[in-house]
């Protein structure tokens, strides 16, 4: 019996990042659901449903950290402050590459940080990570 498509949510402002990655997984023949929120703020109101799980939303949330409104750090934080929080995998995919917004995105319970790639072969590498990794 083959295993349930893993179930990403990207929460991104850049929609031409998201294509990127959709097109990454596409080429890898990943067996994903794919879905991108553009809006930090949004992906937080939706947080305020005590009856909606993490989990349902999705298996893998890439998250990045620069956004406008809303940023990453505060989504973290948004996300820790449930009690369904705990076995979530969180990926933070940002452009910034500082020691201190690893250090700060990995403390407030993010899985793995990753500073955005910038070539195409190494953008399709993250998306076969994020599809096969145990984390």
């Amino acid at each position: 019996m083959a295993a349930d498509p893993i179930s990403i949510l990207m929460i991104d402002d850049d929609p031409e990042d998201a294509f990127l990655m959709k097109r990454a997984l596409a080429r890898l023949d990943a067996k994903a659901q794919f879905n991108h929120e553009s809006d930090g703020a949004a992906f937080v109101r939706g947080l305020s449903d005590p009856n909606i799980k993490l989990r349902s939303i999705a298996d893998v949330f890439v998250l990045d950290i620069n956004m406008p409104r809303i940023n990453g750090f505060d989504i973290l934080q948004r996300m820790a402050e449930r009690s369904d929080f705990a076995d979530i995998k969180v990926i933070v995919f940002s452009t910034s590459e500082t020691a201190e917004d690893r250090s700060r995105a990995l403390h407030l319970g993010a899985s793995r940080f990753f500073s955005k790639p910038t070539s195409s072969a190494a953008l399709t590498e993250f998306a076969r990570y994020i599809t096969k990794a145990p984390f």
